[in-house]
């Protein structure tokens, strides 16, 4: 889905590239919405031309993508620190996640009639399918076309650092049980499983007992399993004596806060009309200190949402803005937040509020590319 517009470059005066970046589309669904994302990706200039502002030159360029594709949030898998300069945060999980010792995956019982095989166009459907059953379980996930999954499914060029293995575990009637992909580039030493459908357990000991002889077969010491922790198979390799690894975390930068509640308003109003505030009119005001959101209610629904340079002293919400991200983004509760911002402050029924319109929930990106 990317646009020639979507892709930044820096010349030097012979005519070389120096420096780039580029905006890569995603589509990710928050409880039931869909949201227009935005990852700033391949950035990089070289050494001889570096400390001269060329990536921040570039990241206001592509600040005005954002905002011609309607992107209501921003996301970079990058460096440590160097993106906080413009905003970015760390809010979701990303990599790392669990090991699992090749010594510790069970056997594969002898009387199994499970096979393991390379996924096909033809098998588009199933995946599709078992894919939104994995999904259902993260509040926050990637929404993945048909599209962009005929895009996984065909890149296969063994020099492309994107390309990933799709692994199908079927039984004896040739019915899918599930699914997992393997990058063929990643970090770590481990063979990576980076995405996986919900399993069985006998489906999951034939799916492992493969890549357990891939892992062997490419003499990589275990396997790393990024995936979220309530999966099937993170369940499974954790009473097999995994362990867990620590994750990295997506960067996180939200271009327009009124935006995205104005985007969120569906799923707002859903959990609004399952609280005490039922069916509530009224406006309530969200202080960032030096800018802030102005809420309009009536009758339950999220009317307008009004950006304020200047929010009232008296506003019954605050909080700084680095809390806003994983508040509205359900990676921490008002509680935990408020444990790490002193300066987080919501009484009586507006801290009852927030908690209702921005509960904790469990999210996982799995990738598109």
């Amino acid at each position: 889905h990317m646009q020639p517009p979507d892709q930044a470059f820096v010349e030097n005066e012979a005519g070389e590239v120096i420096s780039a970046l580029c905006l890569i589309p995603w589509s990710w669904e928050l409880d039931g919405v869909k949201l227009s994302v935005g990852e700033m990706g391949v950035v990089g200039t070289s050494e001889a031309y570096r400390g001269r502002g060329l990536v921040r030159e570039q990241v206001r360029y592509f600040n005005q993508r954002l905002q011609a594709r309607g992107c209501v949030l921003a996301c970079i898998e990058g460096i440590p620190f160097f993106y906080r300069q413009f905003g970015y945060q760390y809010v979701l999980p990303l990599d790392g996640g669990f090991r699992w010792e090749l010594r510790h995956i069970p056997l594969l019982p002898a009387t199994s009639s499970y096979r393991v095989r390379a996924a096909l166009f033809d098998d588009l459907p199933a995946l599709m399918a078992l894919y939104a059953q994995a999904v259902a379980r993260q509040t926050l996930h990637t929404d993945r076309s048909e599209a962009v999954w005929r895009y996984l499914l065909a890149n296969d060029d063994p020099t492309d650092a994107t390309m990933h293995e799709t692994w199908l575990v079927e039984d004896e009637n040739g019915e899918i049980a599930g699914y997992a992909r393997v990058p063929r580039f990643h970090f770590g030493e481990e063979l990576t499983v980076d995405e996986v459908s919900r399993l069985r357990v006998e489906p999951a000991l034939a799916l492992m007992a493969h890549l357990k002889a891939l892992a062997q077969e490419r003499q990589q010491p275990g396997i790393r399993l990024s995936l979220p922790a309530s999966c099937d198979l993170v369940r499974l390799a954790l009473a097999c004596d995994a362990h867990a690894m620590g994750t990295y975390a997506w960067q996180i930068h939200i271009p327009d806060a009124a935006a995205l509640l104005t985007a969120l308003a569906p799923a707002l109003e859903r959990r609004l009309a399952d609280s005490p505030f039922a069916g509530w009119s009224g406006q309530v005001q969200i202080s960032f200190y030096t800018s802030g959101l102005a809420l309009m209610w009536e009758a339950g629904a999220l009317r307008h949402v009004q950006p304020l340079a200047r929010p009232a002293e008296d506003a019954p919400i605050k909080m700084p803005r680095a809390a806003f991200a994983p508040l509205v983004l359900g990676e921490r509760s008002v509680t935990q937040l408020h444990h790490e911002f002193a300066d987080l402050g919501a009484h009586g029924q507006w801290r009852l509020l927030l908690e209702v319109l921005f509960p904790q929930f469990e999210s996982f990106i799995y990738p598109i590319y």
